[in-house]
């Protein structure tokens, strides 16, 4: 065969083609039919599925792996501290902001516990001039006696009259000290059981929820002097979870950048690398009940465990 026709050859191959489309657009093509099973015969089995490919094996780590590891992590430790010290301007606003909200948490719970303090010698000094406090004292000693003699019926009649006295003597003299403690949360509760009462819900549960739904609210919580934090405490705690969400992004940062420094430095993507990772935990664990490498891989493990376990941080 000549050159000439040698070379004609896929310009008459593509007109052919071209011709074949162009009859195929004009004339739609019938659909075959599918001819009916033989009666009896034998019909192919499926064609078995592609395997999939095979990633990371515990075959594959050798010595050198191993090494290259442990080189690695010298690697993702430097990328790590360098990428913190860059953000150190993050971490230390971070730092300053979570103690400016604490100094102002910390003095509103030094005045709390201050006006707590105030609040019980006051109590105490109207106590001491009422008369009820010798029944109390009285009906108080009644009970020890009963309890000690086991009379546990005597006691239960007893505190029936001892426990609405000490209550009223408590919430009186709260009201006498500015009412700001016990007396708050009664008044609180007695409005929450009327208006829960109305929605059906009965004691116990309604004291229950009443006591709950009052405690919320710091001047109305039966501690006097405790109160929500000022506004610029709130500032300062928003400026703190601020803060410290920029400082958490920053060591999220620097944590992605040391593994994948270490990744690089070992060779491998994230998939093989969490693969090597689990053959070797799975051999430092030494739990039967892992899949783990064979014999020869095991030894190459072992044979560097505390250099291994260390560098998993299990040291």
């Amino acid at each position: 065969m000549s050159i000439c026709r040698l070379a004609l050859l896929p310009l008459v191959g593509a007109g052919v083609l071209a011709v074949i489309g162009t009859v195929n657009a004009q004339f739609p093509k019938i659909p075959k039919v599918p001819k009916a099973p033989v009666p009896g015969a034998k019909t192919a089995d499926p064609a078995p599925p592609t395997p999939a490919t095979r990633g990371f094996q515990c075959s594959q780590i050798n010595e050198d792996l191993i090494n290259k590891f442990l080189k690695a992590q010298e690697v993702k430790k430097k990328v790590y501290d360098d990428e913190m010290a860059r953000a150190e301007g993050v971490m230390a606003k971070a730092r300053a902001k979570q103690a400016e909200a604490d100094a102002l948490a910390k003095k509103r719970a030094a005045n709390t516990m201050n006006t707590m303090m105030a609040n019980a010698d006051c109590k105490d000094a109207f106590k001491e001039k009422d008369p009820r406090s010798k029944e109390i004292a009285r009906l108080e000693a009644l009970v020890a006696d009963a309890d000690d003699k086991g009379d546990q019926a005597k006691s239960d009649q007893i505190r029936k009259r001892l426990d609405p006295l000490t209550d009223a003597l408590e919430i009186d003299a709260d009201r006498a000290c500015g009412g700001k403690g016990s007396a708050a949360l009664h008044d609180c509760m007695e409005k929450k059981k009327a208006a829960l009462a109305k929605q059906g819900i009965t004691e116990p549960m309604l004291a229950i929820q009443a006591q709950g739904e009052c405690m919320q609210d710091p001047s109305t919580s039966g501690i006097a002097g405790m109160t929500a934090a000022s506004a610029e405490e709130e500032a300062a705690i928003a400026d703190q979870k601020a803060a410290a969400a920029m400082a958490n992004q920053a060591r999220a940062d620097a944590e992605s950048k040391a593994q994948q420094a270490e990744r690089d430095a070992l060779g491998l993507d994230e998939r093989d690398h969490g693969l090597f990772l689990e053959c070797i935990m799975n051999v430092l664990r030494e739990d039967p009940a892992q899949p783990a490498p064979a014999t020869d891989d095991r030894t190459v493990i072992l044979n560097h465990k505390d250099a291994l376990k260390k560098a998993l941080g299990w040291q």
